[in-house]
């Protein structure tokens, strides 16, 4: 849950947050740990392969990882 001092944020709270257009630190409490992925390609619920562009150049760099002998 967002922590205000010491009382929760409702779904209210965080919509006038975001609605007012600025930044706003909020502690997370208890820290919440986060995974972030990096996907160029990927398989939807179809079987439909889908590609991105490669904007920070890290398919190249994986290439070279997996293929370097």
């Amino acid at each position: 849950m967002l922590q205000r001092q010491d009382d929760g944020w409702d779904a209210a709270d965080v919509r006038e947050r975001m609605e007012a257009g600025e930044r706003q630190v909020v502690p997370i409490r208890p820290p919440l740990p986060i995974h972030l992925t990096y996907q160029t390609a990927w398989v939807d619920k179809t079987d439909e392969i889908h590609f991105n562009r490669d904007i920070y150049g890290r398919d190249k760099q994986l290439r070279n990882a997996l293929y370097s002998n």
